[in-house]
């Protein structure tokens, strides 16, 4: 696993439970499948720009707040 795949996926999984959403819940908002979220999470799939742009619009969190979280994640390894 690439390390950004796993910050990411902390990041992902932070956000989402402190908006009270499951990964179902996101998944269906954001038109993906639980399972896809799951392996997100867990730091195994490579995510594209489009899906983390569909990802934050729904969780009603802007794109660029979750891409400098990330950021921040990344700096602190």
């Amino acid at each position: 696993m690439q390390q950004i795949n796993i910050v990411i996926g902390k990041v992902l999984k932070e956000e989402r439970e402190a908006r009270h959403l499951s990964q179902e819940n996101l998944a269906f908002d954001a038109g993906l499948h639980r399972t896809y979220i799951s392996q997100i999470e867990r730091g195994l799939k490579n995510v594209t720009v489009k899906v983390l742009f569909d990802i934050t619009k729904a969780m009603n969190m802007d794109f660029v707040e979750f891409i400098t979280k990330v950021n921040n994640g990344i700096k602190e390894l």
